[in-house]
């Protein structure tokens, strides 16, 4: 009976090594982290026309159905175990002039090794778009405010432009 729990224990325990490591080679890492953006608050003057964290339709994006039919996006925070991207994608109008921006970012070298905890948040303001981590620790009267201004009592990293 000891011989055969021992045996079983093994294979379950192999079993978890082998989806972890596929996981992590093909899938990518998948971390505890959250993505935002709210240009109602930053550049009420901007409207989002798509965009995409990620390379596929996990961890988040805008839904197909919503860009077709012309939907407009101000706002969206999501947060929980889901893969690092690579890349952030975004589309924008600006109303006043209703020019049409588009971006593509290789977040790939931009990303800390432990992402955990963190935030990945973009902002606009007009036809520049900023990337932002932002920490989930307390920034000191100190550092100098950085980023979206509900996160400035928060540590933030500008990692874009």
């Amino acid at each position: 009976m000891k011989l055969l729990h021992s045996i079983l224990l093994r294979i379950a325990i192999s079993t978890i090594a082998c989806v972890l490591t596929s996981c992590s080679t093909t899938e990518g890492r998948v971390v505890e982290h959250g993505f935002g953006f709210d240009v109602r608050r930053a550049n009420p003057s901007v409207e989002i026309l798509d965009y995409r964290y990620g390379d596929s339709s996990f961890p988040v994006r805008a839904p197909d159905w919503a860009v077709k039919e012309g939907k407009k996006f101000y706002f969206n925070n999501v947060y929980g175990a889901m893969r690092v991207a690579d890349v952030l994608y975004v589309k924008w109008r600006i109303e006043n002039s209703e020019k049409i921006n588009e971006e593509f970012i290789n977040l790939k070298s931009r990303m800390p090794a432990d992402l955990k905890g963190q935030i990945v948040y973009f902002d606009i303001n007009e036809a520049e778009l900023s990337v932002y981590l932002i920490s989930r620790k307390l920034r000191s009267p100190e550092m100098e405010k950085i980023g979206p201004e509900m996160y400035q009592s928060r540590v933030v990293k500008k990692i874009y432009p």
